[in-house]
């Protein structure tokens, strides 16, 4: 099989930049699909031992969540000299908190999300993952109007006999980082459900606060 390359995709338009890269609607050239395209600066990285350390996580979680219900699929993990690139799934219908900006808190709709959502944590922390950043833009609407669960960079995985994460691993997002976080205590997979949480009563609430920027931090 051919080593993937940005040449076996067209570049349509520019979905979105971050403090990490820029998102990219694509075209791949052989079966006509339309594909979301992240592009990471490698020169951006340069000194950044976390930065490249959430690219590769992203990466390796994406890859071993690979055919889960409810969780983003990838498509192609590649680099050239001043890039390094993810290409995963486009969904046009956008994410959980535009959605529901434009919708309204409908209490069905919140059931029906947030049901799947739970899914979703339960295929990830089965795998022994904690996403550590679950919060309404990372959930996105796919074409059938079902969760899809993205952004990993922030995410760990657990390792055999592992339940908790070190107190210095601060993470997330602060609207919904639990107190043992900001505490110095060790955490685990419950600070997903924590989040879970705090979205389901914005959601039913119909309150949506102002975001802070994701926190990496270490004691």
């Amino acid at each position: 099989m051919a080593v993937p390359c940005l040449d076996d995709f067209t570049i349509l338009r520019c979905l979105g930049e971050g403090s990490s890269g820029t998102v990219y609607l694509v075209r791949e050239n052989d079966t006509g699909g339309l594909y979301a395209l992240k592009a990471i600066p490698k020169l951006k990285l340069s000194g950044s031992l976390l930065a490249i350390e959430a690219v590769v996580t992203e990466r390796n979680m994406l890859l071993d969540l690979r055919g889960d219900d409810f969780i983003l699929q990838p498509r192609a993990c590649f680099h050239d000299s001043k890039y390094y690139y993810l290409v995963t799934e486009y969904h046009p219908a956008g994410d959980l908190h535009t959605l529901l900006l434009l919708k309204g808190s409908k209490a069905d709709a919140v059931r029906f999300y947030m049901a799947e959502l739970l899914l979703a944590l339960e295929h990830v922390h089965a795998k022994r993952v904690v996403h550590r950043d679950v919060k309404p833009e990372n959930v996105f609407i796919d074409n059938d109007g079902h969760i899809v669960l993205g952004d990993f960079g922030l995410a760990r995985k657990l390792s055999a006999g592992e339940n908790t994460i070190s107190s210095d691993e601060m993470f997330g997002t602060p609207a919904y980082t639990p107190p043992e976080v900001f505490t110095g205590q060790p955490y685990g997979r419950e600070v997903d459900l924590w989040a879970f949480g705090v979205m389901l009563y914005e959601l039913i609430a119909g309150r949506v606060k102002l975001r802070s920027p994701d926190i990496r931090i270490s004691h």
